[in-house]
């Protein structure tokens, strides 16, 4: 079903004219992905030139590799936490034309948005720093990184779109029941977030189809509201 949804979702962007919103996430994208390379790539210059021993060494041989591999590891975080400003007009498009357009929706502001944003950003780049040893293990890193990413990410963006439904009590009922299909759905988000050109308008996608997704399981009988 989620496979399915996916596809679905491509579709809802060219129907309901979101290519606006594909484009800035494109721009958005282009602009994070070369300040986060260029970030890091100074970073590396700044531990060279401070002369480190061993760590010095280490950094110079990675070089390029080292900046490469750091960005895609960081750009779904930041890309995520941006798309999270334009999430609610994504959401009401694909809600007016799958669903009721007669849906009670509890917008957020402007703040809150912001502070949702900055604190998801803040909390995923310090995770992902954390994990940034397990790089010496190469074949548990991936692993590692799949599994607090993806879950993150699914759980962040599906509480973003299920509060503006229903209140807080509501949301947890249905991400207790739904926490494995919540969890595989962001690790492929994080996924085709991490392959060049892709992840350029994985951000869209990625939310048009977790909008799907809460809609087939708030009609899901099997779960039970307050």
């Amino acid at each position: 079903m989620m496979l399915r949804l996916f596809i679905n979702s491509l579709h809802d962007i060219v129907e309901l004219r979101l290519q606006k919103y594909l484009w800035l996430a494109f721009c958005i994208s282009i602009g994070i992905f070369l300040i986060i390379f260029f970030g890091i790539i100074a970073l590396i210059d700044i531990i060279s030139a401070a002369n480190i021993g061993w760590f010095t060494s280490t950094v110079k041989f990675l070089g390029f590799f080292a900046s490469f591999a750091l960005t895609l590891i960081f750009f779904p975080t930041t890309v995520t936490a941006i798309t999270n400003f334009y999430l609610e007009d994504i959401a009401y498009a694909v809600e007016n034309k799958h669903y009721s357009p007669k849906l009670e929706i509890n917008k957020q502001s402007l703040i809150s948005s912001l502070t949702t944003s900055v604190k998801f950003f803040c909390i995923l780049v310090a995770l992902n720093i954390a994990i940034l040893p397990f790089l010496l293990v190469l074949p548990v890193f991936p692993f590692v990184y799949f599994t607090i990413n993806g879950y993150l990410h699914g759980l962040e963006l599906f509480k973003i779109i299920a509060n503006r439904q229903f209140c807080a009590k509501d949301v947890d009922i249905i991400i207790r029941s739904k926490r494995i299909q919540i969890f595989a759905a962001g690790v492929i988000i994080v996924l085709v977030q991490t392959v060049p050109l892709i992840n350029l308008f994985a951000p869209v996608v990625g939310a048009v189809t977790m909008v799907h997704l809460f809609h087939c399981w708030k009609a899901d009988h099997s779960v039970r509201l307050s």
